[in-house]
């Protein structure tokens, strides 16, 4: 049979050569004629080139031209070994080219079918080589765009190797497959198998030191695992940015702006994390678990050094920057690689598919376990921690699952119990860290602390008189040694407009001290409901005894309703018209409170009050934030009811001030306050409705609304002077 060697390149099919094959050895076959291919013997005599061991010779008609020509004898066999010489060269260049073609087309051959996946491989040859022809090396050429015609076999050789990412797309594999060796297929036809022409046999597969997994190596269990390790990754990276975010704005306040700038740094370090991985090329599963491992104890002990550092301003946003960084890019690390691993098992398109659900949802997990769950039961720190043990759980898992593939397995599990054994011990001791990392932030002692979904509650005793104080989210509520002042001057101006004021009405509150200044009046009160979206705070003030003490335990009072809902949402809803309404909220220093002095929820306060009915708010400090102290009147007079503000003077907030409102009618402005209090008087009230030039009412005040929270950028803009 005769197989021509064919070169498709860029000067069109030229043929660099033929040979002949012997069929009869199964495949074996060798050069016929070896003899007549050797170099002939030639010598110079005359110029006349000897043909055979005879006694005749003949001279080449070109030979005697030459000689008829005037040309020497000698001159012509010259010319005529210097073609020779040049005819030998170019017969062995183009040999060694044909071989080098031959070389790359196996190279060729053997990367593309590594790269193409096992299902894949005998459609592959059946397409490209109906029937497979042995070599004189007895190997099979595969791969080839082969042509039967007439007998005769014609390989057509590519001039150059198709580009790795051609045969990516090709054969839908990912890169890194690209490197992996495997043994070839060969031909079992008409050797020493014995196996019968056509058939192919598959070698075992030979894994290199270093590379990834071969495709055929992952298992049904071990592709579960990589799946179930997406998803837990995912439920990690979303609550280390939720718990950053909510630290952050715990301790600096502002949570649009926190929540905002930790979305943002996460995002962009995730997408610097996957870029990251293409420089990744082998031991994609060791470089999982020494991603887990990091992500671990970074994440884990992210609430706790935000805060020690806090008390120190000037590190706590780097810290946190930092944090947020690299807690990203450690998480943009851990997609990709996954995504990797497990498209070694299959199709591009159907890994990609698989991963990408199971990360989604595990960020939706993520999302709603934070604060229904992880938040409120466990706390911040306690939070933290466990978050960080699930990465050293899917560490480990993986470590297990993928022992012959890692380089050093004993290594890497030992690095991983170290991290969990850390981890567990600091949530086993988070009480002791929290005290410690919430000591820095208070002068006092901590005598309670809990984490509610609303907010941090702490409670504060003084170690030299023994006075306590309330924080939420670090806010400070109340102080024992002055709250006379400020309730006394937030229920009594209101409750002695004239008039009877039966049915009360508290928005906040929880601690139960208005109520106390509320039953002061006796048979006057026939009903006060209180409104505090936290239960736990009403809870502590009912049975923690330094606060019921305080509260002369006035929420256990048969008078006293208790509803834990949102103020909001209680005003605008149908109901009892009440005749008085006292307002003790927190100041507007987030978007949720915001809506709590807007002109929305004034209106629709309006409508729950009777028309003799009268309401006072706190309105935060006319010094130190006077354009909210002001706004919050603008914004109630916008909803159709005209004001009055006073201001009185706490050792521990500094000038307060205050805002009451008539619901129909002109605001009163003289007061007869009653005889039961301890710091209030007439007088008192008389003067704290002057103000000097520097906390009187600016020009050009706007009005806050829900849809625009200007109250609340005024407050922020003054908390920041």
């Amino acid at each position: 049979m005769r197989i021509g060697f064919v070169d498709e390149g860029r000067g069109g099919r030229t043929e660099q050569g033929h040979r002949r094959l012997r069929s009869d050895d199964g495949g074996a076959g060798r050069r016929r004629g070896r003899g007549r291919c050797r170099r002939r013997r030639h010598h110079r005599a005359g110029g006349v080139r000897q043909r055979g061991q005879g006694e005749d010779h003949a001279v080449s008609d070109r030979v005697r031209l030459r000689a008829q020509q005037g040309e020497s004898p000698f001159e012509v066999g010259r010319r005529l070994d210097e073609r020779q010489r040049f005819d030998r060269r170019l017969h062995r260049c183009q040999r060694e080219h044909v071989t080098r073609r031959k070389r790359r087309a196996r190279l060729h051959d053997r990367d593309r079918l590594r790269a193409r996946p096992p299902h894949r491989v005998d459609d592959d040859r059946r397409r490209h080589l109906p029937s497979p022809v042995p070599l004189p090396s007895g190997r099979d050429v595969h791969g080839l765009h082969a042509r039967v015609d007439d007998g005769s076999v014609q390989y057509v050789l590519r001039r150059a190797r198709p580009r790795p990412a051609q045969l990516r797309e090709h054969a839908d594999v990912p890169e890194e497959l690209s490197h992996q060796r495997r043994q070839p297929r060969e031909h079992e036809g008409g050797g020493a198998d014995g196996a019968g022409p056509g058939r192919l046999r598959r070698f075992p597969q030979r894994q290199v030191m270093g590379d990834p997994e071969p495709a055929t190596a992952l298992s049904h269990r071990q592709i579960a695992v990589l799946l179930s390790t997406v998803l837990i990754v995912a439920v990690c990276g979303i609550v280390y940015e939720l718990i950053i975010a909510t630290v952050s704005t715990y301790l600096v306040g502002n949570s649009v702006y926190q929540f905002s700038i930790t979305i943002g740094l996460f995002m962009l370090a995730m997408g610097v994390g996957s870029y990251l991985t293409k420089f990744i090329q082998r031991d994609l599963i060791d470089r999982f678990v020494l991603i887990e491992i990091a992500i671990s104890l970074v994440g884990g002990i992210s609430s706790t050094l935000l805060f020690i550092v806090f008390p120190y301003n000037v590190f706590y946003h780097p810290v946190m920057y930092g944090l947020i960084l690299a807690v990203g890019t450690l998480v943009g690390l851990e997609i990709p690689v996954i995504t990797r691993i497990v498209s070694q098992a299959g199709p591009i398109r159907s890994s990609l598919a698989n991963v990408l659900t199971m990360d989604y949802v595990g960020a939706l997990i993520g999302s709603v376990t934070f604060p229904i769950v992880l938040l409120p039961f466990l706390g911040l720190f306690r939070a933290s921690f466990l978050v960080g043990l699930l990465n050293v759980a899917v560490a480990l898992v993986n470590v297990v699952t993928f022992a012959r593939v890692i380089r050093r397995p004993v290594l890497m599990g030992t690095i991983t119990v170290a991290i969990g054994v850390t981890l567990a011990t600091g949530m086993v001791l988070s009480s002791v860290l929290a005290g410690y990392a919430e000591g820095q932030l208070f002068r006092d002692s901590i005598i309670y602390r809990e984490q509610t979904p609303y907010q941090r509650i702490i409670v504060t005793r003084s170690d030299f008189n023994g006075r306590i104080r309330l924080f939420l989210d670090g806010h400070l509520q109340f102080a024992e040694q002055d709250e006379h002042r400020y309730h006394e001057a937030l229920v009594h101006p209101v409750m002695s407009v004239p008039g009877r004021p039966r049915r009360i009405l508290v928005l906040g509150g929880g601690d139960g001290l208005v109520v106390r200044e509320l039953l002061k009046y006796g048979d006057r009160v026939e009903h006060i409901d209180l409104v505090d979206i936290d239960p736990a705070v009403t809870r502590l003030a009912s049975t923690f005894e330094p606060i019921r003490r305080l509260n002369g335990g006035s929420l256990s009072d048969p008078r006293v309703s208790i509803h834990h809902e949102d103020a909001f949402n209680f005003v605008r809803r149908a109901g009892i018209i009440y005749d008085r309404v006292i307002i003790d909220l927190p100041d507007p220093h987030n978007e949720a409170l915001n809506k709590l002095y807007s002109v929305e929820f004034y209106r629709g306060l309006r409508r729950r009050m009777s028309d003799e009915g009268c309401f006072v708010t706190q309105s935060s400090s006319p010094f130190f934030a006077r354009d909210v102290f002001w706004c919050i009147a603008r914004t109630i007079e916008e909803a159709g009811m005209e004001t009055y503000s006073y201001r009185i003077t706490l050792p521990s907030f500094g000038i307060w001030g205050f805002t009451l409102a008539a619901v129909d009618g002109p605001a009163p402005k003289t007061f007869d306050i009653i005889d039961r209090t301890r710091y209030l008087t007439p007088q008192v009230m008389a003067a704290a409705g002057a103000f000097g030039k520097d906390s009187g009412p600016p020009g050009n005040l706007p009005v806050n609304s829900m849809f625009e929270p200007r109250l609340y950028h005024l407050y922020m803009k003054a908390m920041r002077r």
